[in-house]
């Protein structure tokens, strides 16, 4: 693809971003704001309550955790600015005396809300000085005093602030009253809700985020209408201060009239039954979150929020569902990559030894008929390349996937969403095959969140017909020669979720159990499980033990006569057990797990990582795999069944994480432990040889 720019808009757009670069003539333009002494709180923090700013540059912000903001903690995360250079289409910040005196207030100031009572500005430096008296220039002088970007701009500076700190105030007392009366277990948990406790550095923002959440603590067990008060004594010279709360917990309240605004011509009443308030139940903070989630899983929303009219007085407490519609139509059109990981469906993720380049066409409705059900239509044509990324040792092949699916919520139960779908494959098989196959499969699911969305539910019918073109080339077929198939089959998806985080977990809980039942007239009749287990462990300064163990397992009862002796033995070739890359064992290219690249009836997959952060963005992983495919030729050697626990092919690895806005890159290498493959006689049809990098 190829395209032209006028040369109007060309010379338009040059003429932009060279007047974005310059420094008025008469004017100074701020490069840098650096600062000195700034040791027991977040300069980045600091940074942003200041109207005196440097040109937005590129560069790194060091530190481990998230970078806090003026008034957002964290204050203290000790986050360190490495600028790299600035981006020329950016503006310059112009240098104001004004703003600059008003700053040396705002950072004691500032500094006075974290607690540091005596600290100071106690030096100011400016760059050139001639700025400090002056912050305008005579743009028609040859020798202004500062040396110019170009002859028809003005001066570069820089701005140094040194600050003293001091000691900081600290929490002598935390006296909370009101809340006598309550229950046991309110209390305590009103006690737990406290952000600053005896011995804490004061700070103003964690006491107004204290007060918050002990009014939030009261608005979960009912009491809408309470009202926390608090007064703090700080005792300068001597740098203490002591906290007084009051509580007044006020009526318990239930929910009053709900209803829905915003919702323009969609039907209001799948919406109230969405969110499922109801008059005359206890207020409760989480049910409304709930009922917000579930409102916005409906998918014709653009935004979604349930907000609470707390009356002066009474006990019943008005909700309006407020929605805003997103557009009706959506069209999509892009170009990507697929590297190494094939999606097979919304629990299932495998390594392939394929890449692709593709184009991608999306159509979304989400109103259907005006109502609230989504179809969405994508295609995606692809070149596709039967290699691991990004080798090219073979000629790249054609492939085409298009997907429909008409997703229609509150079908049956108010909570509960019907999925219609079906999909053509067609290209390389993605399994280790050279040869063409055509793939159609077809989905009908219901789909349900429970307990505060952390647990999931799927039911439902799936059939996968496979059709190999009748002219096939023998130079590409495996052999013996892969055979076509049906498959009919049930499946059901039960997990359970409780990290604290999906994409970078730090503590919590995943399991997952996805079965499926083939029955006639499939090619085969077997019974299909795989539960999958993984577990968070915190550890000081953000590190992170993660473990996973999964199984894999096919008990196949009867298979066609007509298929290939590989498929009667491990099921169907779409839906095969394999193991190794970047989902599994990270050591082994995929396929080379075990047993073969077509799979086993018998796969166990364990790995212990040790995850760390480098800065807020980045991330390390220390990481052990370990795991094995099994296949017996023969289905009637009565050892089918048995999984290989003394061929723990392993291998050991690091790992580095960034975490983007589009998701997080992985880069993994891995090494082989050549003593830990295996223990006694090796059974093995293959096993791998590959050290592998994972992406």
């Amino acid at each position: 693809m190829s395209w032209r720019l006028p040369a109007r808009a060309a010379f338009g757009l040059l003429a932009l971003l060279a007047a974005c670069g310059k420094i008025p003539p008469d004017r100074y333009g701020i490069d840098r704001v650096r600062f000195e002494g700034v040791e027991a709180m977040d300069e980045e923090a600091l940074r942003g309550c200041l109207t005196t700013s440097m040109r937005p540059r590129a560069g790194l912000v060091l530190g481990v955790e998230a970078a806090g903001s003026c008034g957002n903690p964290p204050f203290d995360a000790g986050h360190t600015r490495v600028d790299l250079w600035a981006w020329p289409w950016t503006d310059w910040t112009l240098f104001d005396r004004i703003a600059l005196e008003q700053d040396l207030r705002r950072i004691e100031r500032w500094y006075e809300a974290r607690g540091h009572h005596h600290a100071e500005v106690v030096e100011v430096r400016v760059t050139p000085e001639e700025a400090r008296e002056d912050d305008a220039i005579d743009p028609d002088a040859e020798e202004p005093g500062c040396e110019r970007r170009d002859d028809d701009e003005g001066c570069p500076v820089d701005v140094t602030f040194v600050i003293e700190e001091g000691e900081p105030t600290q929490v002598t007392a935390v006296r909370l009253r009101g809340h006598e009366e309550l229950g046991a277990e309110l209390r305590e948990r009103l006690e737990d809700a406290l952000r600053l406790r005896e011995g804490d550095r004061f700070d103003e923002a964690l006491y107004d985020a204290t007060k918050d959440a002990l009014a939030e603590v009261l608005a979960e067990e009912g009491y809408a209408r309470a009202e926390v008060e608090g007064h703090v004594q700080v005792h300068r010279p001597r740098r203490e201060a002591q906290i007084d709360l009051h509580v007044d917990a006020g009526p318990p309240c239930v929910f009053g009239e709900i209803r829905v605004e915003g919702a323009e011509e969609l039907p209001r009443q799948p919406i109230l039954a969405a969110a499922g308030l109801y008059r005359g139940e206890r207020y409760s903070l989480t049910e409304m979150r709930e009922a917000r989630r579930s409102v916005y899983d409906l998918g014709a929303f653009a935004t979604v929020a349930v907000e609470p009219r707390v009356p002066e007085e009474g006990n019943e407490v008005d909700i309006v569902i407020a929605v805003a519609p997103a557009k009706r139509h959506r069209f999509g059109v892009g170009v990507g990559v697929q590297s190494g990981i094939l999606r097979r469906s919304q629990y299932e993720n495998v390594s392939v030894e394929q890449w692709d380049l593709h184009l991608s066409a999306r159509y979304e409705n989400r109103r259907v008929f005006g109502r609230l059900p989504r179809l969405t239509i994508e295609d995606r044509p692809r070149v596709v390349f039967s290699d691991p990324f990004p080798q090219v040792n073979e000629a790249p092949r054609f492939g085409n996937l298009i997907d429909i699916e008409l997703r229609i919520p509150g079908a049956i139960e108010k909570r509960t969403t019907l999925v219609i779908g079906a999909a053509h494959d067609y290209g390389p098989d993605n399994f280790g095959g050279r040869f063409f196959r055509h793939d159609v499969s077809t989905r009908l699911l219901l789909e349900r969140f429970f307990w505060r969305h952390r647990i999931f539910a799927s039911v439902g019918f799936r059939t996968n017909v496979r059709r190999l073109p009748g002219e096939r080339d023998p130079s590409t077929m495996p052999i013996p020669p892969p055979s076509g198939y049906d498959l009919f089959y049930l499946e059901q998806v039960l997990r359970l979720d409780t990290r604290d985080d999906p994409v970078r977990p730090h503590r919590g809980l995943f399991l997952q159990l996805a079965v499926h039942e083939a029955f006639p007239p499939s090619s085969w009749t077997y019974f299909r499980v795989l539960p999958d287990a993984r577990v968070y462990v915190p550890l000081p300064r953000r590190i992170t033990l993660a473990a996973r163990f999964a199984l894999g397992m096919y008990f196949i009862r009867s298979a066609d006569e007509n298929l290939d002796p590989i498929s009667r033995a491990v099921g169907p070739r779409g839906l095969i057990l394999q193991g190794g890359g970047p989902t599994s064992n990270r050591g082994y290219l995929p396929g080379n797990l075990g047993d073969s690249e077509t799979g086993g009836a018998r796969r166990w997959e364990a790995s212990l990582e040790l995850r760390f952060p480098i800065t807020a963005s980045f991330g390390g992983v220390l990481f052990a795999d370990a795991g094995d495919v099994r296949r017996d030729p023969d289905l009637s050697d009565g050892r089918q069944d048995r999984f290989r626990w003394d061929h723990p092919q392993t291998s050991v690895g690091l790992g580095f994480r960034y975490f983007s806005f589009l998701g997080p890159i992985r880069l993994d290498f891995a090494w082989q432990g050549k003593s830990l493959t295996g223990f006694g006689e090796d059974e093995r049809i293959r096993g791998g040889d590959d050290t592998e990098v994972s992406f």
